[in-house]
């Protein structure tokens, strides 16, 4: 399966388009065009995001909706996974900033 990114690359290519000529048929930052095509959502504020752009891109190149849902139905996992290690990083450091908030506690309590 190809990956989503590519797919719009190429389609964009073959139609002629460069990045800055869709940043400026789109009003959309050839940041966010690039990072649709790399596959890189850390560059989105949040997924919605990147969804309502990739759909308006996607739609922009020609393709129906049926096939801009699939293309986000088979990027999901990637989604799903950026979230999980989110969530993770987060929770490691909320406990390590607990431990380090302990530990101080209990110097400040031995010193008595």
């Amino acid at each position: 399966m190809a990956n989503v990114g590519n797919i719009l690359r190429e389609k964009r290519e073959n139609l002629g388009f460069t990045i800055e000529e869709i940043e400026r048929r789109l009003n959309v930052s050839k940041r966010f065009i690039i990072a649709i095509e790399k596959e890189d959502i850390s560059t989105f504020p949040k997924i919605s995001y990147y969804t309502s752009i990739m759909r308006n891109y996607a739609r922009f190149l020609g393709f129906s909706d049926p096939e801009i849902a699939n293309m986000i139905r088979d990027f999901s996992p990637k989604i799903k996974q950026s979230k999980y290690i989110f969530f993770n990083i987060t929770y490691i450091i909320i406990l390590l900033l607990v431990l380090i908030a302990f530990l101080i506690f209990m110097a400040i309590i031995y010193e008595r």
